[in-house]
């Protein structure tokens, strides 16, 4: 299931994760950070989560597993080099430790100085009225 939408996420990612050579495939990406947000049940209107978490380990994880010795000089596990594998997976376990700590603690401090949520009538109403005294679309 292709969305314009997925496929676009697909194409931004395979930039940052690879080189544009690996946009098809990573369109695939995109429709699956678009299938499992619904499943996983985060709230993110920008797919940050999606789009840098999920594809930013996939492609640390992929390129344990596919580096090729000719490209890079570095063989992943399916040329042979289980350590590559390791390294790469003992590297997104860090990251994974290390922001979801300092995330913790900048959202901490935020709850500290002003609140996290807003309370419920602002939501409904919608942020640009509530924050800046205005709306931003007029749908009705």
């Amino acid at each position: 299931m292709r969305t314009g939408k997925a496929a676009l996420k697909g194409l931004l990612l395979a930039l940052a994760t690879f080189s544009p050579a690996f946009a098809a495939e990573k369109i695939d990406s995109g429709d699956t950070v678009w299938l499992l947000k619904p499943k996983l049940g985060y709230d993110d209107s920008l797919d940050a989560f999606g789009v840098h978490g999920l594809c930013g380990i996939w492609g640390a994880l992929a390129t344990g597993l596919l580096a090729d010795p000719s490209v890079s000089g570095k063989a992943g596990l399916f040329f042979g080099n289980v350590e590559q594998f390791i390294v790469q997976l003992i590297s997104v376990i860090a990251v994974i430790v290390y922001s979801g700590i300092v995330s913790f603690v900048v959202a901490m401090v935020v709850k500290a100085f002003v609140g996290l949520r807003v309370d419920e009538e602002e939501e409904f109403d919608g942020l640009d009225k509530a924050v800046h005294g205005e709306r931003g679309f007029e749908l009705e």
